[in-house]
């Protein structure tokens, strides 16, 4: 009786595939078909998922590598295994905490940073919306835009990516511009008191008011109480906060400007200021003088005078003007004194008779009460006469005094 037997196969061939593989990533291996075989059986590197009775295989590499095997099969046995050893290269792991501020002004400078991770090639950053910056490496210099959100980190490989990192920030603006400010405008009052204001902002932590030329008060808050100066002009207010000062909105005011200035003829006091109403007072107490509502005033004793000019509902009083109508202030029996001509286009002729002196001192003062000449003279016979030039001065009223030790005498005096 002839009896047949059969072989059990051949070892297969060279396993066909990539020996380097990467974490997770599907790869498939082969091996040439081998004479007689049925089935063929493969075996993985533990943690590997995949399965095949045919010529090939598809597998999900795990996280290391190991050896791969393979054996051709039929009803007598299995053949020897063929192998083949393979490396897997893992992804990163997730990098640390990001370092950085996480309160942050917009437009600013700001660096974030982690530590490396092992085995990294590289990094990838990803910034808010509106942020700027670029990097590969374990840091990143990033400008901050208008609004925060997350910052996220990847380390990289040939294989792939690690999950992120993220840090969360929040962004300071610089504050808005405000909004229309509220209060008058015209016809102010040189004096009164004005109140302005303007809607509060929402990031703002104070306020920077500036006020026209003249003008006086303070705040940090989104109103200010004023005294009007005599003069218009422009109010502007900022918005700030710790990441700095937002623009400015302003609003234009206009004052009634009222002239107090007084012109003096002799001993007239007429007021400058034109189409107003006028009360005439007594200095310094401003009481008003009866009857006195004239632009001129013509006072009928001696004293100091001012008007109160009142034009759009502002009143606003003059300085004070002081008139003399008899001029000698202390007398003795038979003494004279005259100065003349007043009004005056320089020149002065000053006279006395009957003096009991035998020395004057002639004092000249403007209308500020700044001395502007001094000169002494003596007395002759009794009499006394010099010149006093004050062509080099300007015009307007001036006081004379001429006095001894004993006696004095007042002027007014009016260059023109």
């Amino acid at each position: 009786m002839n009896v047949n037997v059969s072989p059990t196969p051949t070892q297969p061939g060279a396993i066909a595939g990539s020996n380097s593989v990467c974490q997770g990533s599907s790869q498939t291996y082969s091996v040439s078909a081998v004479s007689g075989a049925t089935s063929y059986t493969w075996n993985l590197p533990a943690g590997w998922s995949g399965t095949s009775t045919s010529t090939s295989i598809s597998a999900t590499a795990g996280s290391a590598g190991g050896a791969i095997f393979v054996t051709a099969n039929n009803a007598c046995g299995a053949s020897s295994p063929n192998v083949l050893n393979v490396n897997v290269s893992p992804t990163p792991v997730q990098p640390g905490a990001i370092s950085g501020n996480t309160s942050v002004c917009q437009g600013s400078a700001q660096t974030y940073s982690i530590s490396a991770v092992v085995g990294a090639t590289s990094y990838t950053w990803t910034l808010p919306s509106g942020w700027s910056g670029t990097s590969t490496s374990t840091s990143i210099s990033a400008t901050a835009g208008s609004s925060g959100g997350a910052i996220f980190v990847t380390a990289n490989v040939s294989c792939g990516n690690s999950s992120p990192s993220t840090l969360t920030v929040n962004v300071t603006p610089t504050p808005s511009q405000p909004g229309p400010i509220s209060g008058n405008t015209s016809s102010i009052c040189q004096g009164s008191t004005q109140i302005y204001s303007i809607a509060p902002i929402p990031e703002a932590t104070s306020y920077y008011w500036t006020l026209p030329f003249g003008w006086s008060g303070n705040s940090s808050t989104n109103s200010i109480t004023t005294t009007a100066g005599t003069f218009g002009g422009i109010f502007s207010v900022s918005a700030i906060n710790s990441c700095g000062v937002g623009a400015a909105q302003t609003i234009s005011v206009s004052t009634t400007v009222i002239d107090t200035f007084i012109n003096v003829n002799g001993i007239t006091l007429t007021a400058n200021a034109a189409s107003a109403s006028y009360q005439w007072v007594n200095c310094p107490g401003l009481d008003s003088i009866l009857g006195e509502n004239g632009r001129s005033f013509t006072p009928m004793q001696n004293g100091n005078y001012a008007v109160v000019v009142t034009l759009n509902g502002c009143s606003i009083v003059s300085g004070c003007h002081e008139v003399t109508i008899t001029s000698v202030s202390e007398s003795e029996g038979g003494s004279t004194m005259e100065v003349f001509p007043n009004p005056t286009s320089g020149f002065l002729t000053i006279k006395g008779s009957g003096l009991k002196d035998n020395k004057y001192q002639i004092l000249l003062f403007n209308a500020m009460g700044q001395e502007m000449d001094r000169k002494d003279f003596l007395v002759v016979n009794n009499d006394l006469e010099a010149n006093l030039f004050i062509e080099h001065l300007p015009d307007g009223p001036y006081m004379l005094i001429i006095k001894s030790l004993k006696t004095h005498y007042v002027f007014k005096v009016l260059k023109q």
